[in-house]
C-alpha cells in the first residue's frame, strides 16, 4: 500500500464500492479526503453502457472519436435544452442583396427559438462554405 491507503498499482482496496448501475464506476465510500482518486470507470463498462443507450455503439465495430463526441454531445444538448416546447421555425433563406453576416444572424436567431443550451453555447456555431468549379472561372 502507498500513503495514501491505496495498493502500489493504483487500485484503492476495500474502501471503494463497485457500481455496475452507474457504467460501472468505483465510488469511495469513506469520507476521507486523503485518496486523490475519487471515482474510476472502466473503458470496457463506459462501452457497455453506451451500447445499452445508442445500440450503434455496440459490439466491436469500429467507430472513430469524432462520432462518438458528436453523439455525446447531442445527448447533452437534447437532455439539457432549455427550451421544452419547441415551436415551428421555417428555415430562413439568404435574400436578395442580404450579407453573409445578415443571413448568419437571421439562421442563428430562428435556431436560438428551438434550441437553448450550454452545449449549444459552447460547441455549436455556423461554418461558411463555398463550392467552385475551377474550370468555370
Amino acid at each position: 500500500k502507498d500513503a495514501n491507503g491505496g495498493s502500489a498499482n493504483g487500485i484503492y482496496a476495500s474502501s471503494r464500492i463497485y457500481s455496475p448501475g452507474n457504467g460501472g464506476s468505483y465510488h469511495n465510500s469513506s469520507n476521507s479526503y486523503s485518496s486523490p482518486v475519487t471515482n474510476i470507470t472502466y473503458p470496457r463498462s463506459f462501452k457497455t453502457t453506451l451500447g445499452t443507450h445508442a445500440p450503434s455503439f455496440s459490439g466491436y465495430d469500429q467507430h472513430d472519436s469524432q462520432e462518438l463526441a458528436i453523439y455525446l454531445l447531442d445527448a447533452l444538448h437534447e437532455d439539457t435544452n432549455r427550451i421544452s416546447k419547441k415551436p415551428y421555425v421555417e428555415k430562413p433563406e439568404m435574400e436578395e442583396g442580404e450579407s453573409d453576416k445578415e443571413a448568419a444572424l437571421k439562421a442563428w436567431g430562428a435556431l436560438k427559438q428551438r434550441e437553448d443550451s450550454g452545449v449549444l453555447e459552447n460547441f455549436m456555431g455556423l461554418v461558411k462554405s463555398r463550392v467552385s468549379c475551377p474550370k468555370g472561372e
